[in-house]
């Protein structure tokens, strides 16, 4: 499993999660009462159409950070993004490798603890990024069955 520090998240729900994995390689939260800013919830609408579209990846909050994964199957995906990209590689990777999700929904909470890291610089980096994954997916051989 793994979520943000910032405290955003109830992690008792990771045992909701936890009994929804039975026959799904991860289960993703989505946050059903997002509690950020409103430039924050357009950016994050923007980026999960655009990725949806870059990559082909449809999920309804791609960077909600509290996601649980079988560890197996977690091992096996070829991971190279180390920032904002690790969402959207991992279900890109996944859906790539034959892998199934399941999305749940979550309680988000406001922030009161951290601060974002996302700047312009982050944003543009991102979406340079998004390219190259998905030059890097279509080079990497057809889906597996």
């Amino acid at each position: 499993c793994y979520t943000d520090a910032d405290a955003q998240f109830d992690l008792r729900e990771v045992l909701d999660l936890h009994d929804r994995i039975d026959r799904v390689e991860m289960v993703v939260g989505y946050r059903k009462k997002r509690r950020d800013p409103s430039i924050r919830l357009l950016t994050s609408a923007v980026y999960n159409r655009l990725q949806g579209l870059v990559l082909g990846v449809r999920v309804r909050d791609c960077n909600c950070a509290l996601k649980l994964f079988r560890r197996d199957f977690l091992q096996s995906l070829p991971l190279d993004s180390d920032a904002f990209l690790i969402d959207a590689e991992l279900f890109a990777r996944t859906r790539r490798a034959g892998g199934r999700w399941r999305e749940v929904g979550v309680t988000h909470r406001p922030r009161e603890q951290g601060s974002t890291t996302v700047k312009v610089s982050t944003i543009t980096e991102t979406l340079r990024e998004l390219w190259a994954l998905r030059r890097a997916i279509a080079r990497s051989g057809p889906p597996a069955k």
